[in-house]
């Protein structure tokens, strides 16, 4: 799970499937309660070798700024 969007604006995360197996093992990350990433409660990697990086917003949660599917 994140971390909430209190007292973490600007904050950055990268995420990634360093192990390449997300195909067949998804990888779910959890919004914080009343908190979206990019309008949703969560996000999934699903590809292998997948990296997503998010940017805490400080409103309404994260958005991701880039996501990277090799």
């Amino acid at each position: 799970m994140l971390n909430s969007r209190s007292n973490n604006q600007g904050q950055i995360i990268i995420l990634k499937d360093a192990l390449g197996n997300a195909n067949s093992n998804n990888v779910t990350v959890q919004a914080a309660t009343g908190d979206t990433i990019d309008g949703s409660s969560s996000y999934t990697i699903s590809h292998n070798k997948e990296r997503v990086t998010l940017m805490c917003d400080g409103i309404n949660g994260w958005m991701i700024l880039s996501r990277i599917r090799p």
